[in-house]
């Protein structure tokens, strides 16, 4: 199993503000995150750090300053507001003596700080337990949010073997987070002490928060054994949501649009347009910005969101006759003098007449946006 899993690769540049940094080794930061002085991140919430170790190492860019954050910024993303993290993520529990209930406290959260923008976005982590005989239960916001719980085979003979059955997930569980929070709690139960099980030592309860899919045990216990063993040397991956806070309220609240004063005030782009985050679980304040159809960039900036060049990419946009430029959207028609489906590659062929070959060249003209296409 791999150190950390699910790794971003580099990203096209960023953009920022004027005399700004926006790259830390192989992150882009985009404006509204920056690093450095305070006027080249939004507000202090979305202040980075770039730690640079020496030509040896590549920088690593942080959450916050730097100082008390351990989590590792390793993408992040405009277009649906999310950021990818690693850290730890994992805690090690001894239940072993007895049954009954035990409350961990905050086994995750992004930070301590009121002023981040961060939450856990449900949809793309998972919870997952590890150990025999535990039942978990993740709260965050003082509700139930997750939980799962984890058997083991009985172990009469006390060789530890009695837990692993063969095509089986046993040892180990795994449930889905219906609810963004920015921490989380963890009750554990032990179930049914009074059996003889495998030492904890060998499979240690645990608990994690982690990205959807990085984590497959499938049907090796050896697996899960080590990954027990090595869980507190593990960097796992988590993928934050996060909006842009802002006094106003919507006019609707069941509305994903904003008001006209939000909408001026975060989205600075012309070709941009505003909305209320869902990933925040539709939370008043949390908002986001969004290029519009046909434009790609950045909309949080002046002049940010800029044109797609759509005839630069003419397969990918399935485009295969003439294309033409337009702001916003191309054209695409099958060559004059052809005629056919300028959606296929060889799909214009020669017309057997002039005049109606004209006129299918007018007529199959087709105007496209960018969403259309792609």
């Amino acid at each position: 199993m791999s150190p950390l899993c699910c790794a971003a690769a580099p990203g096209p540049a960023a953009m920022g503000l004027p005399g700004c940094e926006t790259r830390c080794g192989n992150v882009s930061v985009p404006y509204p995150f920056g690093m450095g002085p305070d006027r080249c991140y939004r507000s202090r919430g979305f202040k980075l750090t770039c730690v640079d170790h020496g030509s040896s190492k590549i920088p690593r860019l942080l959450l916050g300053d730097g100082s008390v954050s351990t989590y590792e910024v390793v993408d992040i993303t405009l277009e649906n507001n999310t950021m990818r993290v690693i850290g730890h993520g994992l805690r090690a529990i001894n239940v072993s003596g007895g049954s009954g209930l035990w409350s961990v406290g905050d086994t995750w959260a992004v930070g301590v700080d009121a002023v981040l923008p961060y939450k856990l976005n449900p949809w793309l982590n998972e919870f997952i337990l590890t150990g025999c005989d535990v039942q978990a239960t993740l709260v965050g916001n003082g509700s139930l949010v997750s939980g799962c719980a984890s058997f083991c085979a009985p172990d009469p003979d006390g060789d530890g073997n009695g837990y692993y059955t063969p095509d089986s997930h046993i040892g180990c569980c795994q449930s889905s987070i219906q609810a963004a929070s920015a921490s989380y709690g963890v009750e554990l139960k032990r179930l049914d002490a009074s059996v003889p099980k495998a030492s904890d030592v060998d499979l240690p309860v645990n608990v994690l928060i982690a990205e959807l899919g990085c984590f497959n045990f499938g049907q090796n216990m050896e697996d899960l054994r080590g990954f027990s063993r090595k869980a507190d040397q593990l960097r796992v991956p988590v993928i934050l949501g996060w909006g842009l806070a802002h006094g106003a309220s919507a006019t609707d609240p069941n509305s994903l649009k904003c008001s006209y004063d939000v909408a001026r005030s975060i989205c600075k782009s012309a070709n941009s347009y505003c909305r209320k985050e869902w990933q925040m679980a539709l939370e008043v304040g949390d908002y986001s910005c969004h290029c519009k159809d046909g434009y790609e960039g950045n909309p949080y900036l002046t002049g940010g969101c800029q044109d797609i060049k759509e005839c630069d990419q003419k397969e990918k946009y399935l485009c295969f006759g003439d294309c033409e430029e337009l702001q916003g959207s191309f054209r695409c028609s099958c060559p004059e003098g052809t005629q056919g489906d300028y959606f296929m590659l060889g799909g214009c062929v020669k017309s057997t007449d002039t005049t109606i070959g004209t006129i299918i060249h007018h007529t199959t003209s087709l105007w496209m946006t960018t969403t259309g296409c792609s």
